[in-house]
């Protein structure tokens, strides 16, 4: 019976990880760009030289009947093929009043940080636990309540971020046969927490359960 629970409990790290990783990246790679060009233009305000550059990590979908509107060169046969954008890296020039909007995109990535680290300092400890035969006990039940929260935050902040990130790159961005969309409703997340609040209230009744048993004997 432990060894199957510490095998379960490998997969869900492993699912859970690639899950997180796969989030926790882009975030990391949108706070790291915001960081940098609000650092870059600090230094150019001290220095009295103009406001340079924004960065937008970007999704794109194709308008209307223009499933592949773009071509790229295959090097193999030197001929133009059919292709279409759906993520693009763009830098425009700075927009009055944009730099300010964009500082909130740091707390909201500090958030979803501390989210993650919930996840996996709870997930870590429920295996240790597993390891040491606790399992079915209170503390693991309030673990697996910390981490469906840490999941529900991630979920929450990701779309908060992924709605302000497109908001401000659609004040100064237009494409021609593309609209730029939010592609960071990611639902695994979520099913991930609702997964964790389920499997802590199954044990929160079988611990109840025992523990009136327990009063009846």
């Amino acid at each position: 019976m432990k060894k199957r629970f510490n095998l379960i409990t490998f997969f869900i790290g492993i699912a859970v990880g690639i899950s997180l990783w796969n989030t926790v990246e882009k975030e990391f790679a949108d706070m790291k760009a915001s960081f940098m060009e609000g650092y870059k233009e600090g230094m150019n305000r001290a220095s009295n030289k103009p406001a340079h550059f924004d960065s937008f990590y970007l999704a794109l979908r194709p308008t209307g009947d223009s499933y592949m509107p773009d071509s790229i060169v295959n090097m193999k046969t030197g001929e133009w093929v059919p292709t279409r954008i759906t993520e693009t890296y763009v830098r425009v020039p700075k927009a009055e009043g944009l730099s300010m909007d964009l500082l909130w995109i740091f707390p909201a990535s500090i958030i979803l940080i501390g989210g993650f680290i919930m996840i996996v300092f709870n997930l870590v400890k429920i295996i240790l636990a597993v390891n040491k035969s606790i399992i079915f006990d209170w503390v693991n039940v309030r673990r697996l309540r910390r981490i469906g929260i840490g999941f529900v935050i991630m979920f929450v902040v990701n779309i908060v971020i992924s709605l302000l990130h497109n908001t401000l790159a659609l004040k100064s961005l237009e494409f021609e046969n593309y609209d730029i969309i939010n592609s960071s409703y990611d639902g695994g997340i979520l099913m991930f927490g609702m997964i964790a609040f389920l499997v802590a209230e199954i044990f929160a009744v079988g611990l109840r359960l025992k523990e009136d048993q327990d009063l009846t004997i």
